[in-house]
């Protein structure tokens, strides 16, 4: 019934960039900390297990979601609504019981109807305190915007970028980027008009190109050498920049590059946040886009505020002072902590940013080779070189809990599909789907055009 709602809402295309962000003021009772709003999985076409959550909230209270389609703060009696109460759509959804833990989610499957796509809605939850003005809390406000159907993009290096959407359906489109010898690692930018392709060498001068692919038609790549020690570039998820691993005026450092096919300076170097590390690696932003955090050979992990709005304008925040090993890292969705590998305590630890407080921990027995984090920012998945298994770890308390997933075969790159329910491990031929509770495998695909396996890399968009 939600799901229909939604479906007749005309309104408006995506026009904010960051599709889930944070509006408003909580009400705060006094002596309480303030309720937390997210969601439960990326807002996507076709996501069953899409959904609301709250946190904080007092236990065994009753929440209710406030839905509508504006925002409009108003003041009742100490109270703050943030969403417009007179919008287009407005409905008060529940009551969903608050668990022992202070947490509810109200599920909201979105249907898999086209006519979603950029539709966006505004919540908050209102949830039971005696101590707060009518008796309740609120939470801040969230907006969310619908995105489009899943779609595995699958890079081929030199050889051309395949495209699986959820239907199982495949298209090939051959594509010739510098550095076509050596390209091991291939992205796409969330609107689909920038490829980003990089040579990972330790042989040759490291370099990536930027490359234009409005509507599927690929244009002049520009093709830049990395001048920072082993280097790295991402494509920021939320603006028209590459964000790469460089020489500043003042030392290593993040240098900020025009992604945007119809700017003048496209591909060219728009600013720069002086940092350090001697031989810097492992460029990692946050989901949100607020932050940046890289590694350096020698030890230790380097992090960043972002300005991208005004490329340059950043801070270096500094090095966070309890990784002693400089190990495999992870950013949480919202660039306020960290997961790290401490390789001389053999610890997985999430830890909070800038403070370097340690927020959770637990061991783990093996070669960890990679850490990704699901879509909502609830679990993360572990993998290992020396064990056919993958660990899915999720918070409890100040403890994070794995389920263990076995496997024919140490995984070499592994994804989460849109939700947090589907692995994509990669193989030889193509890939797998799996279930992250059972390991099952719900799906299997085969490349479309003969490459050779270490030239693919997996984005989902």
């Amino acid at each position: 019934m939600i799901a229909t709602a939604l479906a007749l809402s005309l309104l408006g295309p995506l026009t904010p960039a960051d599709p889930v962000a944070p509006f408003g003021n909580a009400t705060v009772p006094p002596g309480r900390s303030a309720t937390r709003i997210s969601v439960a999985a990326e807002p996507r076409v076709g996501a069953a297990d899409f959904g609301l959550r709250v946190e904080g909230a007092q236990p065994g209270s009753a929440a209710f979601l406030l839905f509508g389609t504006g925002a409009n703060r108003f003041d009742f009696a100490g109270l703050g609504f943030e969403v417009d109460l007179g919008g287009d759509i407005f409905v008060a959804l529940g009551p969903t019981i608050v668990a022992p833990d202070g947490s509810a989610t109200l599920p909201i499957a979105l249907e898999p109807n086209p006519g979603l796509e950029g539709l966006t809605f505004y919540t908050q939850w209102l949830t039971g305190d005696p101590l707060g003005p009518l008796g309740l809390a609120a939470s801040p406000g969230l907006r969310f915007t619908i995105r489009g159907s899943e779609k595995i993009v699958v890079g081929a290096g030199d050889e051309g970028l395949e495209v699986v959407d959820e239907s199982g359906a495949a298209t090939f489109t051959p594509i010739t980027v510098p550095p076509s010898s050596e390209t091991n690692q291939i992205d796409i930018s969330s609107d689909g008009r920038t490829l980003l392709s990089e040579r990972i060498s330790l042989i040759n001068p490291r370099s990536f190109a930027i490359v234009p692919f409005d509507n599927g038609v690929v244009g002049t790549p520009t093709e830049l050498l990395n001048s920072a020690g082993l280097g790295d570039v991402e494509l920021h998820p939320l603006q028209d920049v590459a964000v790469a691993l460089g020489a500043t005026p003042s030392g290593n450092g993040l240098v900020i590059y025009d992604t945007d096919p119809s700017s003048v300076n496209f591909a060219q170097p728009i600013g720069s946040i002086p940092g350090g590390g001697l031989i810097p690696i492992d460029l990692k932003l946050s989901p949100n886009g607020r932050r940046a955090a890289h590694g350096d050979l020698f030890g230790g992990v380097l992090v960043y505020d972002l300005a991208v709005a005004t490329p340059g304008l950043g801070s270096f925040l500094g090095p966070l002072t309890i990784f002693p090993s400089g190990g495999l890292f992870e950013w949480s969705v919202n660039g306020n902590a960290l997961f790290q590998i401490d390789f001389v305590t053999s610890d997985l630890q999430e830890v909070a940013v800038p403070s370097s407080t340690l927020l959770r921990s637990a061991p783990i027995t093996g070669l960890p080779a990679q850490l990704r984090l699901s879509p909502s920012g609830q679990r993360l998945a572990v993998t290992y070189s020396d064990r056919p298994e993958i660990d899915v770890f999720e918070r409890s308390g100040n403890m994070l809990v794995p389920t263990t997933l076995t496997l024919a075969a140490p995984a070499d790159n592994v994804r989460w599909t849109a939700n947090d329910a589907e692995l994509i491990l990669e193989k030889p031929n193509g890939f797998e789907i799996i279930d992250a509770v059972t390991g099952a495998v719900l799906r299997t695909e085969t490349w479309t055009a003969l490459v050779s396996p270490n030239s693919r890399d997996i984005v989902v968009r």
